[in-house]
């Protein structure tokens, strides 16, 4: 299907899923600003106390790198989209390769899966490797999964 895509003569390279992350980001990037602002001038007109003023800022800055973080990783995501899909990146040669797989060998779980956790509760946390390949992948996918309909629809 991505080869299919990537022969149309338009295609959308934008990520819905992305900008929207990118929209909420910015957000909350903005608020904290404005919280740590804010928190600043409080302290200064002896609203709350310099130990309140400092974890407040200590807090706000923390979350603001975070949030810095996640922007540039918007970004960088956003690229990858914007140069579009290949069918032939190793994300699509080891899918390929287990798709037809009924149990879990070893090598697969090398190759497929970055790290588990199992917590104190019992419950478990699976990262898998190309985790964002693959989001990156359906997103490119569903924003042009309409001009692959109708190219489908016209072939019939």
């Amino acid at each position: 299907m991505v080869e299919e895509i990537n022969l149309k003569p338009t295609i959308n390279k934008h990520s819905t899923r992305l900008n929207q992350i990118l929209e909420g980001s910015q957000q909350a990037l903005s608020k904290e600003e404005q919280i740590l602002d804010s928190s600043y001038y409080d302290w200064k007109n002896n609203d709350i106390s310099k130990e309140q003023y400092q974890r407040i800022r200590g807090e706000s800055e923390s979350k603001l790198q975070q949030l810095r973080a996640t922007l540039r990783m918007i970004a960088n995501e956003q690229q990858k989209m914007a140069n579009g899909i290949e069918a032939n990146n190793t994300y699509f040669e080891r899918f390929i390769k287990y798709q037809e797989i009924e149990e879990l060998d070893r090598l697969m779980v090398i190759d497929l899966i970055n790290r588990i956790e199992i917590s104190e509760d019992k419950s478990v946390h699976i990262e898998f490797n190309f985790q964002n390949q693959y989001l990156l992948i359906m997103d490119f996918i569903e924003q042009n999964e309409p001009a692959m309909k109708k190219t489908l629809e016209n072939k019939n």
